[in-house]
């Protein structure tokens, strides 16, 4: 929606169900929780034209809350990954698998 107002615009399909979406620093990416046919979230990035979809965590694992570093080079976000059935922080470099 402009923000001016006016009418908005849907950018995600029926597959996916996003929750939590947050712009990226540089307004080129909005990340989000997506919730999984296996029973836990995702995080993703989309386009804010919409186009890009693009998953960046996978598995078993119920990955929430993105935010993105300052300086848009990454990710962290809440995660039950580390199988000890806490929560924990993780961060995501964009282009590099997620470390605690």
């Amino acid at each position: 929606m402009p923000s001016a107002g006016g009418r908005a615009v849907r950018i995600t399909d029926y597959r996916l169900e996003p929750t939590a979406p947050v712009w990226s620093p540089d307004g080129r990416s909005i990340a989000f929780q997506n919730y999984a046919p296996e029973g836990n979230f995702h995080i993703w990035t989309i386009r804010p034209d919409g186009s890009g979809a693009r998953e960046l965590t996978s598995g078993p694992f119920d990955d929430r809350e993105p935010a993105w570093l300052p300086d848009g080079s990454g990710l962290v976000f809440s995660s039950d990954r580390g199988m000890d059935g806490q929560y924990k922080i993780w961060r995501l470099d964009l282009g590099g698998a997620p470390t605690r």
